[in-house]
């Protein structure tokens, strides 16, 4: 069964994502086990956005981009990160929110409020939380459990997307929070 897409309109401030991308600025401060600390670790990325929906939750509409991101170090060919998810949005209630699968065993949904034409855009989660929270499987519960999410998208450059997402986390081993970021800056692939 053929389902047609949604209308970019309805996707609204999450309709410049639509496509396929590629940046080769990434930068990731994070806490590696057998290093410690490494800050501005280059990586290069590929990220696609397929629109879909809409979902019905009685009356609530969500219409909805799925994604799929790897993430590879400048001099390797193995990838070190891959997601899987979807960014949602809710015109009725100008919320945005994104649902993050990643492959250690954490899952995320964060949301944020959004107008229709942002080219800002900000989600949030925290562990604990009924509505916007942190899931991490048992192991990373005890040994680096993720406490607090963020990512902020700058789409005001045709073509383009920039990110800023912070992941904070609990680590025994520094007997801390600390903050993994990650950011990159990438253009719509030509066909």
């Amino acid at each position: 069964m053929n389902v047609p897409l949604p209308e970019p309109d309805t996707l609204g401030p999450l309709a410049p994502l639509i496509g396929e991308w590629e940046g080769d600025q990434g930068s990731d401060d994070a806490y590696v086990y057998a290093r410690g600390r490494e800050e501005s670790a280059r990586f290069r990325e590929l990220s696609s956005f397929t629109p879909a929906g809409p979902a019905h939750n009685g009356a609530q509409a969500l219409y909805r981009l799925d994604y799929t991101t790897t993430a590879w170090r400048m001099d390797e060919e193995v990838p070190f990160h891959t997601e899987v998810g979807y960014w949602f949005w809710d015109a009725e209630h100008e919320l945005v929110m994104r649902g993050v699968i990643t492959p250690r065993g954490i899952v995320v949904l964060a949301g944020g409020s959004a107008r229709p034409r942002d080219t800002t855009i900000t989600v949030s989660a925290e562990v604990g939380a009924e509505d916007f929270g942190v899931l991490s499987n048992p192991h990373l519960a005890t040994t680096a459990r993720t406490t607090q999410f963020r990512t902020t998208v700058d789409l005001s450059i045709p073509d383009q997307f920039a990110y800023e997402q912070e992941t904070f986390m609990y680590q025994p081993r520094i007997d801390g929070v600390y903050c993994h970021r990650d950011r990159n800056t990438l253009t719509r692939r030509r066909s």
